[in-house]
Order: C-alpha cells, then sequence, then structure tokens
C-alpha cells in the first residue's frame, strides 16, 4: 500500500488546487530526495481509479525502469514503452521520451492516450524533444512537471511550458525534518579557467575538460579525499569521459576500488558497477554525466565536484545525489574542486524559484535580499559564517582589512565546519591526542619506521610533540589512516617535482 509523508500529500493538494483554478500545466519543484516519483504514484493511483489515463516521460532508462517498480509497488497496473520492451494496454504508461519520439517519426505508430502526463527532470521540458511530444500529441492533457530545480540552463524559468509554479519545502526543511541529511562543504581556490570560452550559457565541454584534466588538479582530487572522506562511499563528477576515466586510475593506483562509467559504456556493465557500489565493492564511483539526474544510491555520502558549471540547476542536481539519508548515514561531504560552492552557494540556501522568463534565479536573489548577511569564511579554520564578526567555531576575528585567509596549495577548506588540517588552532583533548599518536605508531612499526616518524608527524597534524603521552601501537582508524595517504600523496608529488 502506498504511503505517502505528510509534505506529499500537502503538495498533491496544491497541485490539484492549481488544476482546478484553471491550470493545465503545472511545474511541481521538490529537492532531491522528496520523493516525487511517490507522489506522482499516489496521484496516478487517484487518477486511474477515476478512469483517467497516465503517461509518465522520462528520458533515462534507470528513470523508467525505477517508476515502473514505485508504481508497481503501490500496486498500480503499469506497462513500459521503451526499446527492447513489449507494449501491453495498461492504462499507465511509462515512456521514454527517445523511444516515443522514434516512433512518431517512423509513422503508423498509435501513442498512448492519457488525460494526465508527468514529465519527470522536467527542467528538460524546454527542448524541441518534449515540446514536439506535449504540443503535437497531448495538448489538451493536464501536465504536471516534476523537478528539483524549475529553471533553464541560463537560471531563467519556464513559463514559457508551464502555467503554474507549486513550490514544495525546501532542503533546510527536509533535513529538519530528518528526510534528508546535512552537507558539510570543503572547498579549494577557484580553478583557473582563464580561456575557457562560455557557449549556451556554460563552459565549452571541450575547453573545460582539457583545463580540468590536469595531473595535478587529479592529483589533488584523489590526495584530499585521502584525507576527508576516504571511510565513506563517494560519487565523482567529472568534466569529461576521459577526465572521468583518468580519475578512476588515479584512484585505483592508490589502492582504492574505484570504477568508471559514462553514456556509452554498454548496459549491463554499467547496470553491474552501479550494484557493486550498492554492495560497497566499489567506493568511488567516477563518471561524466551519467549519475547527474535520478541517481538513486543513499548509501553514498560524498560527493565531488571536479566539474565547473555556471548552471545553478546542474550544481544543484550534482550536490543533491547525496543528500538522502541511510542508515548509519549522519550527513554528506562535497569536496568542491571546482569552485561552484563559491559561484552558487550551499544546497539547503532558500531559491526564489519562478515562471520569470526574463530574470534568472541568481539576480532575483541579489535584488530581492540585497541586506542579506556576507559569508565570511574564516582565517583560522575555514568555518563559513554569517551576521557576526567573530566565528563562533573557534573565535577569529577577521582583520580589519578583509583578506583572504592563506590556504596550502592544493588544500580543501571546510566552508561549513573546522578545516581538518590546521591542527593547532583545534582543542585536542588528551584522548583525542592519544589516539593520533597510538596509531601513527601502529603504522610507524607496521610498516617498520622508526618511533620518531610517528612523533614527527604527529607534530605536523597537531602541532606539538608527543610529550607526556603513552607509546601504545593501534591500528590506524580511517580518519588517520586517510590522513597518512594524504600526506604520502602530497610527500611523493613534492619529490617528483624537485627530481
Amino acid at each position: 500500500m502506498l504511503e505517502l509523508r505528510d509534505y506529499q500529500e500537502y503538495a498533491i493538494k496544491k497541485l490539484r488546487g492549481a488544476i482546478n483554478q484553471g491550470a493545465r500545466r503545472p511545474l511541481l519543484t521538490l529537492p532531491t530526495g522528496a520523493g516525487k516519483t511517490v507522489l506522482a504514484a499516489g496521484m496516478t493511483d487517484s487518477a486511474v481509479a477515476q478512469g483517467n489515463r497516465v503517461l509518465f516521460l522520462a528520458h533515462r532508462r534507470e528513470l523508467i525502469d525505477q517508476t515502473y517498480r514505485q508504481f508497481y509497488t503501490a500496486g498500480i497496473d503499469t506497462g513500459i514503452l521503451m526499446a527492447e520492451r513489449p507494449r501491453t494496454e495498461a492504462p499507465v504508461q511509462v515512456a521514454s521520451i527517445q523511444t516515443l519520439q522514434a516512433r512518431l517519426a517512423k509513422g503508423g505508430f498509435r501513442p498512448p492516450e492519457a488525460d494526465l502526463v508527468f514529465v519527470d527532470e522536467a527542467h528538460r521540458a524546454p527542448s524541441n524533444q518534449y515540446r514536439r511530444i506535449l504540443d503535437g500529441q497531448y495538448p489538451n492533457a493536464v501536465t504536471v512537471g516534476l523537478t528539483a530545480t524549475p529553471v533553464r540552463g541560463d537560471g531563467t524559468g519556464m513559463g514559457t511550458i508551464f502555467d503554474d509554479l507549486v513550490i514544495g519545502p525546501t532542503v533546510r526543511e527536509l533535513t529538519d525534518r530528518g528526510h534528508l541529511v546535512p552537507m558539510r562543504y570543503y572547498a579549494p581556490s577557484i580553478p583557473d579557467l582563464t580561456g575557457v570560452e562560455v557557449r549556451d550559457d556554460d563552459y565549452v565541454e571541450s575547453q573545460l575538460a582539457q583545463a580540468m584534466d590536469d595531473k595535478k588538479l587529479i592529483g589533488d582530487i584523489v590526495s584530499q579525499w585521502h584525507r576527508l572522506a576516504s571511510d565513506r562511499q563517494t560519487v565523482v563528477f567529472a568534466s569529461s569521459v576521459a577526465h572521468s576515466r583518468h580519475l578512476a586510475q588515479a584512484f585505483k593506483a592508490t589502492g582504492v576500488a574505484a570504477e568508471h562509467i559514462d553514456g556509452e559504456t554498454f548496459r549491463e556493465e554499467r547496470d553491474e558497477i552501479i550494484r557493486r557500489v550498492k554492495r560497497g565493492d566499489v567506493q568511488v564511483l567516477c563518471n561524466c554525466l551519467v549519475t547527474t539526474e535520478g541517481w538513486d544510491a543513499p548509501e553514498v555520502s560524498c560527493a565531488v565536484l571536479a566539474r565547473p558549471t555556471k548552471s545553478l540547476g546542474l550544481f544543484l542536481q550534482m550536490a543533491g545525489r547525496v543528500l538522502r539519508p541511510a542508515p548509519g548515514k549522519a550527513d554528506a561531504l562535497l569536496l568542491d574542486h571546482s569552485g561552484s560552492v563559491h559561484q552558487h552557494g550551499f544546497v539547503d540556501d532558500n531559491h526564489l524559484w519562478s515562471l520569470d522568463t526574463t530574470e534568472r534565479v541568481q539576480d532575483r536573489q541579489k535584488r530581492l535580499t540585497p541586506d542579506e548577511p556576507k559569508r565570511i569564511t574564516c582565517g583560522s579554520c575555514g568555518y563559513v559564517y554569517q551576521g557576526r564578526a567573530v566565528c563562533p567555531q573557534c573565535g577569529w576575528a577577521p582583520p580589519a582589512k578583509t583578506e583572504a585567509p592563506d590556504v596550502d596549495e592544493g588544500d580543501l577548506v571546510h566552508l561549513d565546519g573546522q578545516r581538518e588540517r590546521e591542527g593547532k588552532s583545534r582543542q585536542w583533548t588528551r584522548a583525542d591526542r592519544q589516539r593520533w599518536y597510538s596509531m601513527l605508531l601502529g603504522h610507524a612499526r607496521s610498516y617498520g619506521k622508526k618511533d620518531g616518524w610517528a612523533a614527527h608527524k604527529f607534530r605536523e597534524k597537531i602541532g606539538e610533540w608527543p610529550n607526556g603521552l603513552e607509546r601504545t601501537p593501534q591500528q590506524p582508524d580511517g580518519e588517520v589512516a586517510g590522513w597518512i595517504k594524504h600526506i604520502q600523496i602530497r610527500d611523493a608529488k613534492r619529490r617528483e617535482k624537485q627530481a
């Protein structure tokens, strides 16, 4: 039996209210992970009970299979319209937009009837592909768009397609209620994209890939991941297929179970890799534009952005992939090597969505909230805060003339909490200090190093010598082992540079 959350039921009520007021194409926005497919199943169940026929449009096989499973679980008689799938006359059809268009183009094809049409990932609806289907085949149907990001690539609204906007709860509201996990952010300095052109409201992919597919940048991505997220299931968003492959190879070279997928990966191979990710056999999944939309893997708790974008929608789609809760998952990490956090803000920022086709949502934010306190990045611990002069985490106060904090080359800065690398400003308890020293000793003795190595690394991390601590070796946990791997990669790169 289908069970809806209260905010899903309320969203359905708002949609029905809009339709009763004359809207024929309402657009519903709900954050990634809020359950748009479950909500669609609830509306579909009611529509079928009233004798209506329903069509659900999606652009990827994974989304189609996911929707079919959800509808089937809800007890809804559903067919699939997709290549290599037999067609049924069920009152509900989940259809591939590509298959529907291809069969219509051949002629002699009768599309399924529909009184109610859903458009999944509806930010794609302004494309000619969707317009031909919606305007040409279903001009009289009620069409409901579903998306987490109700904007075009340039940030303007979709009023040329949809006639009403229904806004559900925000990311922050769902996080506060436990339906999503909070995000913690780390970010480097903004990458050098000098010479990378902008076309169609985003970076030219070929030039972007060339700028980002750099040996040093890839090394930093792998090294920082070992330092910050070595115990997490991770998805990496690359700038090109070649970039994704190179990242996967770099992770593998450091002993990490990593794989690459892209749009050309054979279906069976891609399905098997994703199953291995869900089982935990693959820890890092590198991809280019495959897991950006509709990919559901709650087990994954870290996203690495290695793809700069000017599109707020694309940024939110990528970052939102890791917000779904899972057993034992307290939060998510965003390791931003793209400068996107500095450009677009945090995932749980309140966005003033609109159907307005003339003003970008980013410009509307600035116009309507001009007095919003600026974010301050702590020069000591890297925490980002608003509305006060002194850092609430460590007590650091900005200098009279605002200056950018000193950041070691390649080090990620923690934007919403404490930066891992600055041991000197952290208040270390004796238990913390003993744990680190014991685990560094454990590593040293396992690999034939002298105890002095552990003492020097302790001083590098903590900022003081381990005076008064017991020499009790322990096996390093994920945090300590990740930091050791990070400094090993860093030192190897330094030696390579000096050679």
